[in-house]
């Protein structure tokens, strides 16, 4: 039976200066560099804030609402397009109960693992880009690019967050691509829906 004694170099070079007698250096001097403290990274940002701007509507907004339904429901019957009229119906009927609702407050935070809103997690793997939409006081949000097909947006209210701090965060992770406003966002922000 052969047993293989393996030395490391380190062990070898050490045998030899043994066997020559050479006396061992003395390790130079460790020469300790002038450094400016590193800043603290963020580990993680948390902030609450509306679901959506809850925008006051009169008695005057549902009127011209039901008018602009009832133009269309009546061109929809005109034109015996009664597949079009039942999504009028439905259409306004989803916009009446949503103009109603109030926004509810929600929890947001920012983790090196990812985008977390109340209980749900965004893992960074399946998010593509983000940018942020800042144009105070009315326009403050961050839009979040998904890599799945049927949730293309993340549109998460900024609040009072310092946007400089989430986007020094979310650029570790994440490309930041300019995005631009949805048809649907600007059209809601117009008619304060």
């Amino acid at each position: 039976m052969n047993i293989i004694n393996l030395k490391t170099k380190k062990q070898i070079y050490q045998e030899q200066k043994k066997k020559t007698g050479e006396k061992k250096e003395k390790p130079a001097p460790q020469i300790q560099e002038k450094t400016q403290p590193e800043q603290p990274t963020i580990q993680s940002i948390q902030w609450s804030a509306l679901e959506f701007i809850a925008h006051d509507k009169n008695p005057l907004w549902f009127i011209a609402g039901g008018i602009i339904a009832v133009i269309f429901l009546a061109f929809a019957i005109c034109t015996k397009n009664f597949i079009f009229a039942l999504i009028i119906i439905l259409a306004s009927f989803s916009i009446f109960i949503w103009a109603q609702k109030k926004p509810r407050k929600i929890m947001f935070s920012l983790t090196p693992k990812g985008l977390k809103i109340e209980e749900n997690i965004y893992a960074f793997d399946s998010l593509k880009s983000f940018w942020i939409f800042y144009e105070p006081p009315e326009i403050k949000y961050l839009s979040v690019e998904s890599k799945k097909i049927f949730m293309p947006r993340i549109i998460i209210p900024l609040n009072e967050e310092n946007p400089n701090k989430i986007r020094e965060f979310l650029i570790k992770y994440l490309p930041e691509e300019k995005q631009r406003e949805s048809l649907i966002d600007i059209l809601a922000r117009r008619l304060r829906y």
